[in-house]
């Protein structure tokens, strides 16, 4: 390794300089290992990002048939599955009301037709969560009504044909004895956070309705769903205001 000295300089003065010298190529080597190691973290940082986007993408690809309805599931697991308008009713009768299933509809002009898979094995406690999820989607809601009566039947007892005539669109021709649930009442509960929240029947809930990880829950009244939307997207962190406003049935307000 070889060393200049500035003869004009003493040996003194030369040995200051070369410190000062070696002092720079110190900070340098410091700035470029903090160099180096922000690179190594940024590097990390996006490639997080991108396995979370690649994760968010196979999420959308795993998307299940009854996405596009509304739904929730019991409190035994069995999927209760109800249509938005009657092309969705007509749609989701015709492919997918099969043998065990129940199909659920309020007994009121104008009601989401709902479908409970698997609901011939399902307990009393499921078919009540499933008739007020019927009873909360129709317009007993809209018509500020407190409570609906709903029916079941199986699969067997539903037609589009009356007569030889095609029933109207949404609507079916019901045949036979009908299970009744009397005076259900209208009341739901959010379930989920952001974008992943639901409205679920609060028939669902047992024991403390504030506790259990429940969301708030609504009942048919005055406030409309964006005077909704204000009071609760803090609470639920709700950034998408078209999901919000399909789960919502009509006016409404906090129980």
């Amino acid at each position: 390794m070889k060393i200049a000295l500035d003869v004009r300089k003493s040996a003194l003065e030369n040995a200051r300089a070369l410190f000062e010298e070696a002092k720079k190529f110190r900070r340098k080597k410091e700035g470029a290992e903090k160099a180096i190691e922000e690179t190594k973290r940024k590097i990390a940082t996006k490639a997080g990002e991108e396995r979370q986007e690649k994760g968010k993408a196979s999420f959308k690809i795993k998307r299940k048939w009854f996405h596009e309805f509304r739904f929730f599931h019991t409190t035994n697991g069995f999927l209760c599955v109800g249509g938005k308008n009657a092309k969705q009713n007509d749609l989701l009768v015709a492919n997918n009301l099969k043998e065990n299933d129940l199909f659920f509809h309020a007994d009121v002009h104008g009601a989401s037709a709902v479908i409970l898979k698997e609901g011939t094995k399902a307990k009393e406690k499921d078919l009540k969560e499933a008739a007020q999820f019927a009873a909360c989607y129709s317009n007993a809601w809209k018509l500020q009504s407190g409570v609906a009566d709903v029916y079941s039947v199986s699969k067997s007892q539903v037609s589009k044909y009356s007569s030889g005539e095609f029933v109207g669109k949404g609507a079916f021709l019901i045949s036979g004895e009908r299970k009744w649930f009397k005076n259900v009442e209208l009341m739901m509960t959010f379930t989920g956070m952001g974008d992943e929240i639901n409205l679920e029947p609060a028939e669902k809930i047992t024991g403390n309705k504030i506790g259990g990880g429940w969301g708030p829950i609504i009942k048919p009244g005055r406030k409309t769903k964006e005077e909704l939307f204000k009071e609760l997207k803090g609470t639920l962190k709700i950034k998408k205001t078209d999901l919000f406003f399909s789960l919502i049935p009509g006016n409404s307000e906090l129980v």
